[in-house]
């Protein structure tokens, strides 16, 4: 199910008279649901515990633009979810996710301050995170350790940010890094071959460059010698 309000330009609630707990969810048969899009809908963490309790099958969560989301643990107990994103909902404090069975996770926050726990996520095999909360000693980059026996694939995206200069924990099984940043950053390939040497079993690398023009065309820059395990490097030119 997809709720996207965003070309309407209201703000809806999601509340808990709407859902009517009292009738139980089975009577609407949001229960079934395997698949919940909810964009531009203010919905606090209360209403998304009540409906990862409920809805017993849901394998995929999308929560965008939340600005009523300010405290959230999610604890998936039926086991069944699979794919969860969390983007841009500007007054979260606290996160904290225990998902046995999640394979795929993006979280995108505009806060810095955003206290994020990654409690049980034993099978999490791809990652993408970005916004403020990618800055230096941010909880993300604190919390980077607790996913890296497992994780394949990671995405940072930096964008509008400096890259920090610090050593990331090693990723012992990590295969593909996608890295995002922009012209103006001015972004210091040292650091990034700092991020690189995280990575022993890297095989491809996609540093992802945004222009504000078509000027420039962004070649290797001899990255690939960083690692000798890397067997594809690619260079995306975005133009804006």
């Amino acid at each position: 199910m997809e709720l996207n309000l965003i070309s309407l330009g209201v703000v809806y609630t999601l509340t808990f008279d709407v859902l009517n707990p009292s009738l139980g969810l089975g009577d609407t048969g949001i229960n079934f649901l395997r698949s919940l899009y909810l964009k531009a809908i203010n919905v606090s963490g209360d209403i998304l515990e009540y409906l990862l309790s409920e809805c017993r099958l849901l394998e995929r969560l999308h929560v965008e633009g939340s600005d009523a989301l300010v405290r959230w643990k999610v604890f998936d107990s039926s086991c069944k979810l699979k794919k969860l994103t969390i983007f841009c909902c500007r007054k979260l404090e606290e996160l904290e996710i225990d998902a046995v069975n999640l394979l795929y996770l993006r979280f995108r926050t505009p806060s810095p301050y955003t206290n994020v726990v990654f409690k049980n996520m034993p099978v999490l095999a791809e990652a993408m995170f970005g916004g403020s909360g990618l800055s230096t000693s941010t909880p993300i980059f604190r919390q980077l350790s607790h996913i890296t026996t497992q994780i394949s694939k990671l995405t940072l995206d930096f964008f509008g940010l400096s890259i920090p200069i610090r050593v990331l924990p090693t990723f012992c099984k990590l295969e593909q890094f996608t890295l995002m940043v922009q012209d103006e950053m001015k972004f210091d390939i040292v650091v990034i071959n700092q991020f690189l040497k995280a990575f022993p079993m890297l095989r491809e690398f996609t540093l992802e460059i945004t222009w504000p023009s078509d000027e420039l065309e962004r070649e290797g820059n001899g990255l690939e010698q960083v690692n000798p395990s890397i067997q594809d490097f690619v260079a995306v030119n975005k133009y804006t």
